[in-house]
């Protein structure tokens, strides 16, 4: 990478970091697995490390953040650590309490230690879950906000797919809520 890379790359940063990131849904795909049937012992937390697939853009942010905010005794990010990264990538659209039901819907704990991968998964999670919040007539119908169309067909077709599948309640929550 040459100087002028770096450059770019660093003014790109402080102007995300400093200002309101505009929320999409097409920055993250939440896919499915072929076999349905891992999802039976699958928890959120590993859904959201493996198939959670971010835009390059979004996953320098969100490793950028990360590193920030990693606290090297615990070799990952704590919750308030997770409070902080959360609330600088989606800066002025996140809260304390979506934070909080972020946390509670994916079942970390005060124990848990938030890697990198979890990390961008989870951003990509509370991106989406707060984007309606942020929809207004002027958005509501510009294709770049719509979801991408592989997502839609598999997560239209969720109840069907999940058929005969014994998924556990937290995992078919988080589906859900995607």
């Amino acid at each position: 990478m040459n100087h002028g890379d770096h450059s770019s790359q660093k003014t790109l940063f402080n102007t995300w970091s400093q200002g309101r990131l505009a929320l999409s849904q097409q920055s993250s795909r939440f896919e499915l697995p072929m076999d349905m049937k891992v999802l039976e012992t699958m928890k959120p937390t590993e859904y959201l490390s493996k198939y959670c697939v971010v835009t390059s853009k979004r996953q320098w942010l969100y490793e950028k953040i990360y590193l920030k905010h990693k606290e090297p005794k615990l070799g990952g990010l704590s919750l308030k650590g997770l409070d902080k990264a959360l609330k600088e990538a989606l800066v002025d659209t996140v809260t304390s309490d979506d934070v909080s039901e972020i946390i509670q819907l994916v079942g970390l704990t005060n124990s848990s230690k938030i890697d990198q991968k979890l990390f961008t998964g989870m951003a990509a999670m509370t991106e989406r879950m707060l984007y309606p919040k942020f929809l207004t007539d002027d958005t509501q119908n510009i294709k770049d906000h719509k979801k991408e169309k592989i997502e839609c067909a598999d997560f239209c077709a969720l109840d069907w797919k999940l058929h005969g599948v014994q998924v556990n309640p937290p995992m078919k929550k988080l589906l859900e809520s995607l």
